[in-house]
């Protein structure tokens, strides 16, 4: 139980309080609303319109920056106080439902690492180069995995127990300009991936079944693993208009095809 406790502690800590990824303290420090105040190199991710109001700060050059971040898709403070002490069997099972409910899609964590290339990020009047590199981690913990551990195994009963990954490290180089006019000023960041390696499991060749029956556990798998060195992504673009509060985000997919 003590384990059990220093874990959920450690999941908590990094879930909360490392859930913010490319961000600069300020940001992190008032939660997000950050779309104002924005500026020099912070203002390429969050909003470039902002570039046009650098006459304080005419100048911005960023000597190094590192962001990490952790999230998931179901462990949060909310559902630690529901579930805590919980009666999951009463009315037909409700708690346990509740659950499946949320991780139907399986249980995901999610790791980000966003380094600012040393001397490679500068601002100057209303133009600003930012060049970062991004490490992205992605697992997903099947649903039949708390199927076990809530129901047990069944006898008979064969469940998907498929877990997912996918490791991508890329480049991410920024360009944005803002325009100001006499009402407003709209800004442009045109970002540009450059692929470095990528690593996953092939969903579609990988598999991992596990089912009891009145004489022995069987278990079945088998993974497939996709991986690339290099590619690119197609360029995307946003547009910010944030002086009478207005926004726009033009994106295509943020796919990255790698050469296999």
């Amino acid at each position: 139980m003590k384990l059990l406790q220093i874990t959920l502690f450690f999941l908590l800590v990094q879930t909360l309080g490392l859930g913010q990824i490319k961000r600069d303290p300020v940001m992190v420090g008032l939660g997000g609303a950050y779309t104002t105040l924005a500026d020099g190199v912070y203002a390429v991710g969050v909003n470039p319109a902002n570039l046009a109001y650098q006459h304080d700060k005419p100048f911005m050059w960023q000597m190094g920056t590192l962001n990490f971040g952790i999230g998931n898709n179901f462990f949060s403070l909310e559902n630690i106080m529901d579930l805590s002490g919980k009666n999951l069997e009463a009315e037909s099972q409700k708690g346990k439902y509740e659950i499946y409910d949320q991780v139907r899609d399986g249980w995901r964590f999610s790791q980000d690492i966003h380094l600012a290339l040393p001397f490679l990020n500068y601002a100057s009047g209303n133009m600003a180069i930012t060049n970062d590199l991004v490490a992205i981690n992605d697992v997903v913990a099947p649903f039949g995995l708390f199927k076990l551990i809530l129901e047990g195994n069944p006898i008979g009963e064969s469940l998907d127990l498929e877990y997912s990954q996918e490791n991508m490290v890329l480049l991410e180089h920024a360009f944005s300009f803002a325009v100001p006019t006499d009402k407003f000023s709209w800004g442009v960041s045109l970002k540009f991936l450059q692929g470095i390696v990528y690593m996953g499991t092939d969903p579609d060749s990988s598999y991992t079944f596990f089912q009891t029956d009145t004489t022995a556990f069987n278990l079945k798998a088998r993974y497939f693993m996709r991986q690339g060195v290099g590619g690119m992504a197609q360029p995307s673009i946003s547009v910010f208009l944030p002086k009478k509060s207005m926004a726009g985000v033009l994106e295509p997919p943020s796919s990255m095809p790698l050469a296999q």
